[in-house]
């Protein structure tokens, strides 16, 4: 107090920590945690943990990895990608990789409901088995394969089987940085070492088609990581941050740059940013040099430190 010359001591109690639960015990490299749906998923090494379970196997063994809540047709799933590959994890713990390789459709083959392929001519798409006739084991036609349709959600009869379009194929992002982001349906993932953002179909984490993707080009670097800000895709880049919004596209991305929204500054590192619901903070960098913290609210940078 500058008249008494007198201070007063004010005190706060911090609540002490105490250990929640135990993913593994031992060494590992930690490369990602979540709490999700009551249970925490964690990936140590090359292994995916709900709590102290190991789920899956990863390709990849070092590195970050993204997680990534989605909603399709009013259910809820965790989306869980490395840098090589991508996962779905369903409420009841359920692990199924996003980017499998399916076998081509073969003559008098055995199928079950779920047994997916793809047409010998790759037309793009990819079939799933959703109904059976007559009595198991259930086979394909004995010799000629049926006209596969190109419609999502179009049936076709072969022999026993009835296949159903379910989405494009052969568009996923291999390599990419684990930084996805999820809007209007869509999962989307940056390309590794490029300008390039993949969008999943809508509402089909697995369908990838190979046109699904619009390009970050008004400035000549590589995307460094996506982030979100309202109903803005946000692509930084290391010298430049461009923003994307759904414009509904008949084909190809359903993403258009918004023109005029463009920074000249991107980011040191991809995990270097702050997503919050209402603005993003950063380390910033940009061609000039020298790096700084910025805050993000709307389209206008505000630098912070």
């Amino acid at each position: 107090n500058e008249v008494t010359d007198s201070k007063k001591v004010h005190l706060v109690k911090r609540p002490g920590l105490t250990q929640s639960t135990q993913i593994l015990a031992g060494g590992g490299t930690a490369r990602g945690l979540i709490y999700w749906d009551s249970a925490y998923y964690a990936v140590i090494g090359d292994k995916l943990y709900e709590n102290a379970v190991a789920k899956q196997t990863l390709a990849t063994s070092s590195g970050e990895v993204g997680f990534m809540k989605f909603d399709n047709a009013g259910v809820e799933y965790l989306f869980l990608c490395d840098g090589t590959n991508a996962y779905v994890i369903n409420a009841a713990g359920t692990v199924t990789q996003v980017n499998q390789t399916y076998s081509a459709w073969a003559a008098a083959t055995a199928k079950s409901v779920g047994d997916r392929v793809i047409p010998t001519v790759v037309n793009g798409y990819y079939y799933e088995v959703t109904a059976t006739s007559g009595s198991a084991p259930y086979t394909t036609a004995p010799v000629t394969q049926p006209t596969w349709p190109i419609t999502i959600g179009t049936t076709v009869v072969d022999n026993e089987l009835t296949w159903t379009c379910m989405g494009e194929y052969g568009g996923f992002p291999t390599p990419h940085i684990p930084t996805p982001e999820f809007i209007d349906g869509y999962m989307l993932l940056p390309g590794y070492n490029s300008g390039d953002i993949y969008n999943s179909d809508v509402d089909n984490i697995y369908g990838w088609g190979g046109g699904n993707f619009v390009s970050a080009e008004m400035w000549p670097d590589v995307i460094v990581r996506l982030a979100r800000q309202n109903n803005q895709l946000v692509a930084f880049g290391a010298q430049s941050t461009e923003f994307f919004y759904n414009a509904a596209n008949a084909s190809g991305s359903p993403f258009n740059r918004n023109e005029g929204t463009i920074l000249q500054m991107g980011t040191c590192a991809p995990f270097a940013i702050y997503e919050n619901e209402r603005f993003l903070v950063f380390v910033a960098q940009s061609e000039s040099g020298g790096r700084a913290v910025w805050k993000v609210e709307g389209f206008t940078p505000k630098k912070v430190s």
